[in-house]
């Protein structure tokens, strides 16, 4: 009887070890390696956000996001880029469920640190306020939306949503919407009364909105609605990721970078200095 059960558990601590080993080699499988990307090429996943991240007329990947990585991974050798253009709520989940493979650039947040891998920090960022010609509800910050009445609008899935509720902006004065042209429109028709995005969406959408709207000034931001972009990759890629860093370290901050950047307005005081991806994972939003 002894023997018999002793032969069992070997056969299951066999089969066990091989399922295990099956296993890592399935996860070792997924990655997506470096070789690979230079063979294959890559696809970015972004939102139609002019000049961050969009697509010409002419069918050319571009935007400052996306040439700044496009640059990067020219320097690794990886040459095909393909455009997938989503809302900015299914980034995440697209490039879990392998639809993309690298997200130009997105702020980091320690529930999306559990989610995906970031290359190191690329900009140290802020928000803006857009809001209808001549400013009408007087709104240059938060604590002026919180005290007063005014209705915001913000991309969907995207950090000021985040930023507006801990600014202690009611639920019900908070207006989700997937793009730039919902949120434009909204504002136009009253629907919301600001806009909450990144300073160089504002801008744009200023200019572009044909004299109806305007960025708030002067505009005063509150320590927690300050963040570290970053470029996001699957967790399994550790060697893409890896080569990327490497080049990006090289990369950040010299004129070549600067000059992709300018289209995002991007200064010195945006680099992101000595912050790191480990500890920006740790601070508190």
């Amino acid at each position: 009887m002894t023997n018999r059960f002793s032969s069992i558990l070997s056969s299951i601590l066999k089969g066990s070890v091989a399922i295990f080993a099956a296993g890592l080699l399935s996860t070792a499988a997924a990655a997506l390696t470096l070789d690979e990307a230079k063979h294959d090429g890559i696809r970015l996943g972004f939102p139609n956000e002019p000049p961050n991240t969009y697509v010409a007329d002419s069918g050319k990947v571009t935007g400052a996001y996306n040439d700044l990585v496009i640059a990067v991974l020219e320097k690794i050798g990886v040459t095909k880029v393909e455009g997938v253009v989503m809302d900015f709520a299914s980034l995440i989940p697209g490039l879990q469920a392998k639809r993309l493979d690298i997200i130009p650039a997105i702020y980091i947040r320690p529930a999306r640190c559990q989610q995906v891998a970031f290359s190191e920090p690329v900009e140290r960022g802020g928000t803006a306020f857009l809001v209808r010609k001549g400013n009408p509800k007087n709104l240059h910050g938060y604590e002026d939306v919180v005290k007063g009445d005014a209705v915001v609008g913000v991309m969907a899935g995207a950090v000021e949503n985040g930023y507006a509720t801990q600014a202690g902006i009611p639920d019900d004065r908070i207006v989700p919407l997937q793009d730039q042209a919902s949120l434009m429109e909204s504002l136009k028709t009253g629907r919301i009364d600001v806009v909450i995005l990144t300073p160089s969406s504002v801008s744009t959408m200023a200019e572009s909105s044909g004299g109806l709207a305007e960025r708030a000034e002067p505009f005063s931001s509150p320590r927690f609605a300050s963040a570290y972009g970053a470029i996001a990759f699957r967790k399994d890629d550790v060697e893409l990721l890896a080569a990327f860093n490497t080049a990006l370290k090289e990369f950040i901050g010299t004129p070549e970078f600067m000059e992709t950047m300018k289209a995002v307005n991007y200064t010195k005081d945006m680099l992101p200095g000595d912050m790191t991806t480990a500890e920006a994972c740790k601070l508190e939003q």
